[in-house]
Protein backbone atom coordinates (compact mmCIF):
# COMPACT_ATOMS: atom_id res chain seq x y z
CA UNK A 1 0.00 0.00 0.00
CA UNK A 2 0.80 3.63 -1.02
CA UNK A 3 2.16 5.72 2.17
CA UNK A 4 -0.37 6.98 4.55
CA UNK A 5 1.79 10.23 5.03
CA UNK A 6 1.31 13.01 2.40
CA UNK A 7 3.59 13.49 -0.59
CA UNK A 8 4.50 16.82 -2.41
CA UNK A 9 3.08 17.43 -6.28
CA UNK A 10 6.24 18.25 -8.40
CA UNK A 11 8.26 20.66 -8.32
CA UNK A 12 7.14 22.12 -11.54
CA UNK A 13 3.96 21.56 -10.86
CA UNK A 14 4.71 23.47 -7.08
CA UNK A 15 6.53 26.46 -8.82
CA UNK A 16 3.43 26.22 -11.72
CA UNK A 17 0.70 27.07 -8.57
CA UNK A 18 3.09 29.54 -7.08
CA UNK A 19 3.15 31.72 -9.22
CA UNK A 20 -0.15 31.84 -10.70
CA UNK A 21 -1.52 32.15 -7.29
CA UNK A 22 -3.61 29.22 -7.37
CA UNK A 23 -5.85 28.77 -4.53
CA UNK A 24 -6.68 25.60 -4.89
CA UNK A 25 -2.88 24.11 -4.12
CA UNK A 26 -3.95 26.15 -0.81
CA UNK A 27 -2.45 23.65 2.03
CA UNK A 28 -0.66 21.60 -0.30
CA UNK A 29 2.72 23.08 0.16
CA UNK A 30 4.64 26.19 1.17
CA UNK A 31 7.31 28.24 -0.37
CA UNK A 32 10.26 29.17 0.91
CA UNK A 33 12.42 32.08 -0.76
CA UNK A 34 15.98 31.65 -0.09
CA UNK A 35 17.01 35.60 -0.87
CA UNK A 36 14.38 36.81 2.09
CA UNK A 37 14.68 34.12 4.39
CA UNK A 38 10.88 33.67 4.25
CA UNK A 39 8.13 30.87 3.53
CA UNK A 40 4.59 31.94 2.15
CA UNK A 41 1.10 30.22 1.63
CA UNK A 42 0.53 29.10 -2.20
CA UNK A 43 -1.73 32.25 -2.81
CA UNK A 44 0.63 35.22 -1.14
CA UNK A 45 0.34 38.59 -3.08
CA UNK A 46 4.04 39.03 -2.63
CA UNK A 47 5.91 39.77 -5.49
CA UNK A 48 7.18 36.63 -6.96
CA UNK A 49 11.20 35.55 -7.20
CA UNK A 50 12.83 33.97 -9.91
CA UNK A 51 12.30 30.23 -9.86
CA UNK A 52 16.00 29.54 -8.32
CA UNK A 53 15.71 31.30 -5.31
CA UNK A 54 12.46 28.57 -4.62
CA UNK A 55 12.22 25.71 -2.05
CA UNK A 56 9.17 23.37 -1.69
CA UNK A 57 8.03 22.33 2.28
CA UNK A 58 4.93 20.13 3.39
CA UNK A 59 4.38 22.51 5.98
CA UNK A 60 5.46 25.56 8.37
CA UNK A 61 7.74 22.79 10.53
CA UNK A 62 9.94 21.61 7.43
CA UNK A 63 10.08 25.61 6.51
CA UNK A 64 11.44 26.69 9.86
CA UNK A 65 13.59 23.75 10.68
CA UNK A 66 15.18 24.84 6.98
CA UNK A 67 16.06 28.76 8.47
CA UNK A 68 12.58 30.04 6.86
CA UNK A 69 10.40 32.44 8.88
CA UNK A 70 6.68 33.17 8.62
CA UNK A 71 5.81 35.76 5.86
CA UNK A 72 4.04 38.58 7.55
CA UNK A 73 1.97 39.20 4.55
CA UNK A 74 0.46 35.72 4.15
CA UNK A 75 0.74 34.69 7.48
CA UNK A 76 1.26 30.68 6.65
CA UNK A 77 1.00 29.77 10.54
CA UNK A 78 -2.29 31.06 10.74
CA UNK A 79 -4.72 28.22 11.09
CA UNK A 80 -7.02 27.12 8.00
CA UNK A 81 -9.82 25.14 7.66
CA UNK A 82 -8.29 21.61 8.66
CA UNK A 83 -10.30 19.64 6.24
CA UNK A 84 -10.73 20.90 2.41
CA UNK A 85 -14.33 20.90 1.54
CA UNK A 86 -14.30 18.27 -1.17
CA UNK A 87 -13.28 15.26 1.41
CA UNK A 88 -16.54 14.38 3.05
CA UNK A 89 -18.45 13.89 -0.08
CA UNK A 90 -15.53 11.80 -1.83
CA UNK A 91 -15.39 9.50 1.24
CA UNK A 92 -19.02 9.10 1.41
CA UNK A 93 -18.78 8.39 -2.07
CA UNK A 94 -16.27 5.81 -1.76
CA UNK A 95 -18.23 4.06 0.79
CA UNK A 96 -21.48 4.38 -1.44
CA UNK A 97 -19.55 2.89 -4.24
CA UNK A 98 -20.78 -0.71 -5.26
CA UNK A 99 -18.29 -1.65 -7.68
CA UNK A 100 -15.61 0.42 -6.07
CA UNK A 101 -14.65 2.25 -9.05
CA UNK A 102 -14.63 6.22 -9.11
CA UNK A 103 -14.98 7.69 -12.13
CA UNK A 104 -15.25 11.17 -13.69
CA UNK A 105 -18.70 11.13 -14.52
CA UNK A 106 -19.36 9.93 -10.64
CA UNK A 107 -17.89 13.29 -9.52
CA UNK A 108 -18.88 15.58 -12.38
CA UNK A 109 -22.29 14.32 -10.74
CA UNK A 110 -21.58 15.52 -7.44
CA UNK A 111 -20.66 19.16 -9.55
CA UNK A 112 -16.86 18.26 -8.53
CA UNK A 113 -13.92 19.24 -10.79
CA UNK A 114 -11.81 15.96 -10.93
CA UNK A 115 -8.65 17.57 -11.21
CA UNK A 116 -9.59 19.36 -7.92
CA UNK A 117 -10.73 16.43 -6.19
CA UNK A 118 -7.60 14.01 -7.23
CA UNK A 119 -5.19 17.29 -5.41
CA UNK A 120 -7.62 18.09 -2.37
CA UNK A 121 -7.85 14.43 -1.31
CA UNK A 122 -3.89 13.36 -1.65
CA UNK A 123 -3.14 17.00 0.34
CA UNK A 124 -5.18 15.29 3.38
CA UNK A 125 -4.71 12.01 3.03
CA UNK A 126 -1.51 11.24 1.08
CA UNK A 127 -2.73 8.97 -1.16
CA UNK A 128 -4.66 9.44 -4.15
CA UNK A 129 -9.09 8.75 -3.19
CA UNK A 130 -8.85 5.55 -6.29
CA UNK A 131 -5.65 3.85 -3.84
CA UNK A 132 -7.82 4.59 -0.98
CA UNK A 133 -10.76 3.02 -2.47
CA UNK A 134 -9.26 0.01 -3.63
CA UNK A 135 -7.44 -0.36 0.10
CA UNK A 136 -10.78 -0.18 1.67
CA UNK A 137 -12.70 -2.37 -1.00
CA UNK A 138 -9.71 -4.78 -0.23
CA UNK A 139 -10.23 -3.85 3.56
CA UNK A 140 -13.81 -4.85 3.72
CA UNK A 141 -13.59 -7.93 1.52
CA UNK A 142 -10.79 -9.73 3.68
CA UNK A 143 -13.34 -9.55 6.71
CA UNK A 144 -16.01 -10.75 4.42
CA UNK A 145 -13.29 -13.82 3.03
CA UNK A 146 -12.40 -15.10 6.45
CA UNK A 147 -16.05 -15.54 7.57
CA UNK A 148 -16.94 -16.92 4.32
CA UNK A 149 -14.13 -19.61 5.12
CA UNK A 150 -15.71 -19.94 8.92
CA UNK A 151 -19.07 -20.84 7.94
CA UNK A 152 -17.92 -22.52 5.02
CA UNK A 153 -20.31 -20.59 2.30
CA UNK A 154 -19.54 -21.42 -1.63
CA UNK A 155 -18.53 -19.04 -4.08
CA UNK A 156 -16.92 -16.61 -1.74
CA UNK A 157 -14.42 -15.35 -4.08
CA UNK A 158 -16.34 -14.63 -6.74
CA UNK A 159 -18.77 -12.71 -4.72
CA UNK A 160 -16.00 -10.50 -3.32
CA UNK A 161 -14.09 -10.38 -6.59
CA UNK A 162 -17.79 -8.51 -7.74
CA UNK A 163 -18.19 -6.52 -4.47
CA UNK A 164 -14.36 -4.93 -4.93
CA UNK A 165 -14.85 -4.16 -8.27
CA UNK A 166 -12.83 -6.55 -10.37
CA UNK A 167 -13.80 -7.64 -13.56
CA UNK A 168 -12.39 -11.26 -13.20
CA UNK A 169 -11.71 -13.74 -10.14
CA UNK A 170 -7.66 -13.88 -11.39
CA UNK A 171 -7.71 -9.89 -10.91
CA UNK A 172 -9.00 -10.11 -7.56
CA UNK A 173 -6.88 -12.95 -6.28
CA UNK A 174 -3.72 -10.62 -8.20
CA UNK A 175 -4.50 -7.46 -6.67
CA UNK A 176 -5.89 -9.40 -2.97
CA UNK A 177 -2.23 -10.69 -3.00
CA UNK A 178 -0.38 -7.80 -3.83
CA UNK A 179 -2.10 -5.98 -1.04
CA UNK A 180 -2.00 -8.83 1.51
CA UNK A 181 0.91 -10.78 0.62
CA UNK A 182 -1.51 -14.07 0.69
CA UNK A 183 -4.45 -15.14 -1.71
CA UNK A 184 -7.74 -14.80 -0.76
CA UNK A 185 -7.89 -19.40 0.31
CA UNK A 186 -5.33 -18.04 2.82
CA UNK A 187 -6.60 -14.79 4.09
CA UNK A 188 -6.57 -16.35 7.81
CA UNK A 189 -3.22 -16.17 8.00
CA UNK A 190 -3.09 -12.45 7.06
CA UNK A 191 -2.02 -9.62 9.54
CA UNK A 192 -4.03 -6.42 9.22
CA UNK A 193 -4.39 -2.90 11.02
CA UNK A 194 -7.14 -0.39 10.21
CA UNK A 195 -6.44 3.17 9.91
CA UNK A 196 -8.53 6.57 9.84
CA UNK A 197 -7.66 9.89 9.82
CA UNK A 198 -9.64 12.34 12.34
CA UNK A 199 -10.33 15.86 12.32
CA UNK A 200 -9.50 17.66 15.54
CA UNK A 201 -9.34 21.62 16.16
CA UNK A 202 -5.15 21.36 16.17
CA UNK A 203 -5.41 19.73 12.55
CA UNK A 204 -5.86 15.82 11.27
CA UNK A 205 -4.58 12.99 13.36
CA UNK A 206 -3.77 9.08 12.57
CA UNK A 207 -4.99 6.19 13.85
CA UNK A 208 -4.01 3.29 13.51
CA UNK A 209 -5.78 0.02 15.21
CA UNK A 210 -6.60 -4.01 15.18
CA UNK A 211 -7.87 -6.43 17.73
CA UNK A 212 -5.07 -5.82 20.14
CA UNK A 213 -5.66 -1.96 20.68
CA UNK A 214 -4.60 1.38 19.08
CA UNK A 215 -0.80 1.61 17.95
CA UNK A 216 -0.48 4.78 16.38
CA UNK A 217 -2.25 8.02 17.44
CA UNK A 218 -0.91 11.39 16.25
CA UNK A 219 -0.81 13.83 14.00
CA UNK A 220 -0.43 13.44 9.97
CA UNK A 221 2.17 16.21 9.71
CA UNK A 222 4.68 14.80 12.22
CA UNK A 223 8.41 14.23 11.07
CA UNK A 224 9.19 10.85 11.50
CA UNK A 225 5.43 9.66 10.72
CA UNK A 226 6.28 8.00 7.69
CA UNK A 227 9.32 6.06 9.43
CA UNK A 228 7.22 5.37 12.24
CA UNK A 229 4.10 3.39 10.19
CA UNK A 230 7.10 1.12 8.21
CA UNK A 231 7.87 0.06 11.30
CA UNK A 232 4.72 -0.47 12.50
CA UNK A 233 4.49 -2.94 9.36
CA UNK A 234 7.89 -4.54 9.62
CA UNK A 235 7.54 -5.28 13.46
CA UNK A 236 3.73 -6.82 13.00
CA UNK A 237 4.56 -8.53 9.41
CA UNK A 238 1.14 -6.67 8.88
CA UNK A 239 -0.22 -4.65 6.22
CA UNK A 240 -2.45 -1.02 6.92
CA UNK A 241 -5.45 -0.11 5.12
CA UNK A 242 -8.49 2.44 5.57
CA UNK A 243 -11.30 0.83 7.28
CA UNK A 244 -13.74 0.05 10.04
CA UNK A 245 -13.00 -0.52 13.66
CA UNK A 246 -14.53 -0.48 16.61
CA UNK A 247 -11.32 0.49 18.19
CA UNK A 248 -11.25 3.51 15.42
CA UNK A 249 -14.67 4.48 16.59
CA UNK A 250 -14.30 4.67 20.22
CA UNK A 251 -11.25 6.36 19.39
CA UNK A 252 -13.18 8.92 17.43
CA UNK A 253 -16.03 9.65 19.72
CA UNK A 254 -13.37 10.08 22.57
CA UNK A 255 -10.83 12.80 20.88
CA UNK A 256 -14.30 14.38 19.80
CA UNK A 257 -15.17 14.40 23.65
CA UNK A 258 -11.82 15.54 24.62
CA UNK A 259 -11.68 18.72 22.22
CA UNK A 260 -15.57 19.33 23.63
CA UNK A 261 -14.13 19.53 27.27
CA UNK A 262 -16.48 16.74 28.30
CA UNK A 263 -13.43 14.03 28.74
CA UNK A 264 -10.19 14.25 30.58
CA UNK A 265 -9.01 10.25 30.34
CA UNK A 266 -9.01 7.67 27.66
CA UNK A 267 -10.26 4.25 27.78
CA UNK A 268 -9.59 2.69 24.28
CA UNK A 269 -6.79 -0.10 25.08
CA UNK A 270 -3.44 0.50 23.92
CA UNK A 271 -1.18 -2.32 22.07
CA UNK A 272 1.90 -2.70 23.79
CA UNK A 273 4.86 -2.76 21.71
CA UNK A 274 6.58 -6.25 21.71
Amino acid sequence: MKSLVRTLPSAETMWRAFFARDASFEGVFLTGVKTTGIFCRTTCAARKPKRDNVSFFANADEAMFAGFRACLRCKPMARTSDKPGLIDPLVKLIEEKADGRIREGDLLALGIDPSTARRQFKRYFGITFQAFSRARRLGAALAVVREAKLTGKDNFVLDQQLDAGFDSPSGYREAFARLFGARPSKADSVAVMYSKWLDTPLGPMLVIADDVGIHVLDFVNRRGLEKEIGRLRARNKCVIVPGRHHYLDQTLRQVDEYYAGKRECFTVPLAARG
